[in-house]
This record gives C-alpha cells, sequence and structure tokens, in this order.
C-alpha cells in the first residue's frame, strides 16, 4: 500500500500532466480558431475585391449604355460626324477600363463607327464580368472537372 506522501506525489503529478494536456488541448483549439479566423478574413477579402470589380464592371456598362443612347440620338438626327467633345470623353472611357482597349477610331468617326467602338467595347466588359463570375462561383481549390 502506497505511503500517504506517495499518495500525494501520485496525484500532484496526475494533475500536473492534466493541466499540461488541457494546456497543449488549448494551444491546439487557439491555432485552430486562429487559422479559421485567417480563413473568414481571405474569405472577406476575396468577396470585397470582387464586390468593387462587379460594381466597376456594372458602372462601365451603365456609362456605355448612355453613350449609346447619345450616339444613336445623334444617329437618328443624320449628324455626320460625332461632335469633337467625344474625343477626351472616349480617352477617360478608355482609361478607365480594368483591360486595355486600343480600338481603330479616326479622328472624326461618324457615329455608326463610334457606336461599333462601343459595341465591341461592351462585348469585353461583358466577356470579363462573365469571367469573374466564373471565378468567383468556383471555391478555391477546387478544380473543374470535364465530362467524362
Amino acid at each position: 500500500m502506497p505511503s500517504p506522501q506517495q499518495s500525494i506525489q501520485r496525484s500532484t503529478a496526475e494533475r500536473s500532466a492534466r493541466r499540461d494536456s488541457c494546456r497543449v488541448f488549448q494551444i491546439e483549439v487557439d491555432l485552430r480558431m486562429a487559422a479559421a479566423c485567417d480563413e473568414v478574413w481571405v474569405a472577406c477579402q476575396r468577396f470585397s475585391c470582387e464586390q468593387r470589380e462587379r460594381v466597376r464592371l456594372d458602372r462601365l456598362l451603365r456609362w456605355t449604355d448612355q453613350w449609346l443612347d447619345e450616339l444613336e440620338r445623334l444617329n437618328l438626327k443624320e449628324v455626320p460626324r460625332v461632335p469633337q467633345g467625344w474625343r477626351p470623353r472616349l480617352a477617360l472611357l478608355f482609361s478607365s477600363l480594368p483591360f486595355e482597349f486600343r480600338p481603330m477610331i479616326s479622328d472624326c468617326p461618324t457615329p455608326t463607327e463610334a457606336i461599333d467602338v462601343i459595341f465591341d467595347l461592351q462585348q469585353l466588359i461583358l466577356a470579363q464580368k462573365t469571367e469573374a463570375q466564373l471565378e468567383s462561383a468556383i471555391s478555391p481549390g477546387a478544380e473543374l472537372s470535364g465530362p467524362g
């Protein structure tokens, strides 16, 4: 039979071992929580960036839609050339794009030529928007699998 002193020492050692085990467990839990928080933060940042890009592309589409309305009115009035004030506006639009766009357009285009350029631009904006939507729909690390 163990002496009282040995029982106390064994009990103290067991408590110390349990306490150390609890500390290790708490550290593991803390690390998992920190990793989860990091993942949430990264996901929030990604969502915020994607949201800003969607808003930017939507604004560009609305802006080009307004321009198409103006150009169509000029076309209906049979105006032979787009007014000179359009050149700086086009330069501003092209510099606002999230991709490079250098259309072949004359210095004084007809409304129809300008409409064609804006339609080409809208096609590129929509393609970029669709690509961004597809990318955000695919979770990180997931792979696209084809038929078969």
